[in-house]
């Protein structure tokens, strides 16, 4: 182990810490984009073969398959992705030592957010005069963040063990913190 007394490299590492979080919920929207499921198996070969969807967008009536309106759909599910993921990572953010399952869910006013912001999202996504506007498309359920779950289960694990090894990792000397809580904490 190494134990920094530099402020400006624990600074450093910590934000490499807070970053990696950041991109673990990136990586969790992009998974959407290149993972299809056929007959129950992944696959991720002749994305590009021929198109098996047969669905005519609502907004501009042409096909979606290889037309600007897939784009427009896979802009409409990384949207809802982010604010999936967003949810679970105000969950584990709640405390900064604790596990999220001993504090629980008594604050009223974090429902009220996460109604306000799906519903937000429902709103940008289903009504037609903000599809014009803004460019989004309707999508089916798993399209609605679905993608980001593996993702958001990976960031709580991950959160978690950090929450751990801040609680029960020994410390050198009773007056320090140990390394997790002096790297990790802020």
């Amino acid at each position: 182990c190494f134990f920094f007394n530099d402020t400006a490299t624990t600074e450093i590492y910590t934000e490499q810490i807070v970053g990696s979080v950041r991109c673990v919920q990136e990586t969790g929207t992009w998974g959407m984009f290149f993972l299809q499921c056929q007959d129950g198996k992944l696959v991720t070969e002749d994305m590009f073969d021929q198109c098996r969807l047969k669905q005519i967008s609502p907004i501009s009536h042409q096909p979606v398959c290889f037309t600007t309106e897939a784009l427009k759909y896979a802009q409409t599910g990384f949207f809802f992705s982010i604010v999936i993921c967003q949810i679970a990572n105000q969950i584990v953010c709640k405390q900064r030592k604790l596990s999220f399952m001993y504090q629980g869910f008594r604050n009223l006013f974090m429902f009220y957010g996460w109604a306000q912001e799906l519903v937000l999202s429902l709103l940008l996504a289903f009504v037609i005069p903000f599809n014009n506007v803004l460019g989004t498309r309707d999508v089916t359920f798993l399209h609605f963040g679905t993608p980001a779950l593996v993702m958001i289960v990976f960031l709580i694990i991950f959160d978690e063990m950090k929450k751990y090894l801040i609680r029960n990792y020994p410390k050198k000397t009773e007056e320090k913190f140990n390394w997790f809580e002096r790297n990790c904490l802020w």
